[in-house]
């Protein structure tokens, strides 16, 4: 960060704790990720959602350790982060009555405000006060959602934090993912060539399968984020040019 505006002095000297609201978009404008620590000059400022995580544990800032490129401890939870602390999060859906909808419980502030709704629905439970009306505020787009409310994105970060639910890309995916795009390479050039074309084609699917299907497998088990969709774009193309050729 290259600069840092301050809340309001009225709010700040009551707050127990601030945490920084940047957002990390990715290339396609969409928000996968939460920034858990920022560096401003070699201070590092947390995120609202880790602030309001470590409070909920009754933990301080103290609490907080950072593993530069790594992950961020907090206190017996570990987060495992990108390079650049950023937490890849997990989304949440409540599929329970057959509809995909918000797994969090939401509330009216004027009926809150006016006694309708009982105080003690509330009792030792995280309490995300913003915007969710139409018009008011912007919105980010998200794995689950094209219009997420601010508030309700930070409920994700923070769930994905308490749970320690999140995606990670250890560092040898990298090196995962040219390898298959070169055993896709070798098998184009060298052996599916000399295969007879029924062959070539049964070999040729059944090694798609395999790309997104262990993408597919690892990402849900693991939470593990491979990309194989390079080499299974690499694969399909490729047999479909050679067998025209």
């Amino acid at each position: 960060a290259d600069m840092v505006l301050w809340p309001l002095d009225y709010y700040a000297a009551s707050a127990v704790g601030l945490g920084h609201l940047s957002l990390d978009q990715d290339i396609d404008g969409g928000v996968r990720r939460d920034l858990l620590a920022v560096n401003y000059y070699d201070s590092y400022f947390p995120s609202l959602s880790l602030m309001i995580a470590a409070r909920s544990l009754n933990l301080s800032m103290d609490d907080v350790q950072i593993a530069l490129g790594e992950s961020v401890s907090l206190g017996r939870l570990t987060i495992l982060t990108d390079a650049d602390l950023s937490m890849r999060s997990g989304f949440y859906l409540d599929r329970s009555s057959g509809l995909a909808t918000s797994a969090f419980k939401t509330y009216s502030f004027a009926d809150v405000y006016d006694g309708s709704v009982p105080i003690e629905l509330f009792n030792n439970k995280i309490v995300l006060i913003g915007p969710t009306a139409a018009g008011l505020g912007t919105t980010t787009v998200t794995p689950i959602s094209s219009g997420e409310y601010p508030v309700n994105l930070m409920a994700h970060f923070i769930t994905s934090i308490l749970n320690e639910d999140f995606y990670v890309r250890p560092a040898w995916v990298g090196s995962a993912e040219w390898g298959l795009l070169a055993v896709i390479t070798l098998y184009l050039m060298l052996l599916m060539p000399r295969l007879p074309a029924g062959f070539a084609a049964a070999t040729s699917l059944l090694l798609l399968v395999a790309l997104l299907a262990t993408s597919y497998i690892m990402l849900s088990g693991q939470s593990i984020w491979l990309q194989t969709a390079t080499a299974a774009s690499l694969l399909l193309v490729g047999h479909l040019l050679l067998t025209t050729k």
